[in-house]
C-alpha cells in the first residue's frame, strides 16, 4: 500500500487496485507542467479512473473535478487509482502515444 489516494469499500473490492502518479522532478521535467497536468488527469478520467486528486487540494472524494483543476500549478503532484488492468493498460498506451 502507498500513500496514495484510496478508496471507500471493503478490502476485497481494492486488493486489485493500481495507484498512478505524475510527478516532476526538479530540473528535469519541472517546466510548464499545468498543461500536461491537465491533459493526464483527461487521460485518466476517459479511462475511469475509481479516484484521483492533486496532492494539495486533494482527492476526488472531497472536491469536485473542476476545483481539483482549477487549482493545478507547475508544482502539482497528482496521483490517483484504476480499478483494472485493462484501465491501466489504456491509459498508458494513450499517455505514451501523447508523449506527455
Amino acid at each position: 500500500m502507498t500513500h496514495s489516494l484510496h478508496r471507500s469499500g471493503d478490502i476485497e473490492s481494492q486488493k486489485r487496485d493500481f495507484n498512478w502518479f505524475m510527478y516532476q522532478t526538479k530540473g528535469v521535467n519541472d517546466k510548464n507542467i499545468r498543461d500536461k497536468a491537465l491533459e493526464f488527469i483527461a487521460t485518466a478520467e476517459a479511462w475511469h479512473s475509481e479516484n484521483w486528486g492533486d496532492v494539495k487540494t486533494g482527492p476526488l472524494t472531497q472536491y469536485s473535478s473542476e476545483e481539483i483543476r482549477k487549482n493545478i500549478s507547475d508544482k502539482s503532484r497528482i496521483r490517483g487509482v484504476f480499478t483494472s488492468k485493462e484501465q491501466v493498460i489504456g491509459f498508458l498506451k494513450d499517455i505514451k502515444a501523447k508523449d506527455l
